[in-house]
């Protein structure tokens, strides 16, 4: 994706973003002030309260500024990840697969550290045994104190 086209969906969002929070006060002023719920809905009529309409404002306008600084620091965020992926080596070299998958040379590379080579065992040495225990407080040629059976977990 473009960097322009990336800076026009952050735009968007921000747009909806501030966009919802302005319905909101809309709301808020229509229900004190023009009193709705009384006009269309037959509730029954209420005094305008001013005060009321103004902490209500100031809490929505708040809760507005905490998200819109959120979303401002996660796009930010977004952008320094894309920018440092970006510079790693052979990034932007995505390819289509017929599978319609997306690859890349991270397959080649997870097979090279996946495969032995020659160099990383020499030859003859097998691999070390490991118990089952896995560090556990009972080793492979001692007995379990509570039954008296002996604990082989070597075969």
């Amino acid at each position: 994706m473009k960097a322009e086209q990336q800076h026009t969906y952050e735009k968007v969002i921000l747009g909806l973003e501030l966009f919802g929070f302005g319905a909101v006060l809309l709301v808020l002023w229509l229900d004190e002030y023009v009193d709705v719920p009384f006009r269309f809905f037959g509730a029954l009529q209420t005094p305008a309260r001013p005060q009321e309409f103004w902490f209500e404002a100031v809490t929505v306008l708040l809760v507005a500024t905490a998200v819109v600084a959120a979303t401002l620091w996660v796009f930010r965020r977004l952008r320094f990840l894309e920018g440092s992926s970006r510079s790693a080596p052979g990034a932007g070299r995505w390819k289509w697969r017929a599978t319609g998958s997306i690859s890349s040379n991270i397959s080649s590379a997870r097979t090279m550290c996946t495969q032995p080579t020659a160099s990383a065992r020499p030859a003859g040495r097998e691999r070390p045994r490991r118990s089952l225990g896995g560090g556990s407080r009972f080793r492979a040629d001692k007995r379990n104190p509570w039954s008296g059976e002996a604990t082989d977990l070597r075969s």
